[in-house]
């Protein structure tokens, strides 16, 4: 008698026990799957955070070797075709298009170059409006350049190029590393 009783208590306990880790590996699972969403969802925030702070963008841009641009006329798109240095990608070569990947504050600056006798009045513009910033080159009897730099708030998505400000049917810009367009992100805002 006293081993049955021993054998149902030992039972009793052993079943309490399995019961009991059974319990315990439930709760562990749901601890282990709780700190796998916490983790993640803490990777997601970090990545989020890391990229407001690794966006790189600058851009360097001439015109392409032995090419020059003529018969200008108002509004036209000076379109630097030969990338120099293009970090982010956000400069397009094909039609001198730079867009802001992010909202921030951008620096630009450009040089135009003409022949003797010749001139060009440029403006950098903004989603199509002009007068950000412009220069004006020419009219002497040497190569003369003009250049601008400008500060811009600008918002993910905006479009900045440099177009011709006045008709300029007779000038003629000399061509490639004498005129360049570059720009970078400066800093984005939150």
């Amino acid at each position: 008698m006293f081993y049955f009783c021993f054998c149902e208590v030992t039972s009793t306990v052993i079943n309490n026990l399995s019961m009991q880790v059974g319990d315990l590996e439930v709760r562990m699972n749901e601890t282990l799957k709780n700190n796998y969403r916490v983790l993640t969802n803490f990777n997601a925030k970090q990545n989020h955070i890391e990229s407001k702070f690794t966006t790189e963008v600058a851009f360097t841009a001439d015109l392409i070797f032995n090419t020059s641009i003529s018969d200008i006329k108002k509004h036209d798109k000076i379109v630097f075709g030969h990338k120099i240095f293009n970090d982010g990608n956000a400069y397009d070569t094909a039609t001198g298009v730079f867009t802001a990947p992010v909202y921030g504050a951008y620096v630009f600056y450009f040089n135009i170059n003409t022949l003797p006798h010749k001139s060009l009045q440029v403006e950098l513009t903004v989603n199509g409006n002009g007068h950000s910033a412009m220069a004006y080159a020419g009219a002497l009897d040497v190569d003369v350049s003009g250049s601008s730099m400008v500060i811009l708030n600008l918002h993910e998505g905006d479009r900045v190029w440099l177009r011709s400000s006045s008709d300029s049917a007779a000038s003629k810009v000399v061509a490639y590393q004498l005129n360049s367009f570059s720009g970078f992100l400066l800093y984005k805002y939150y």
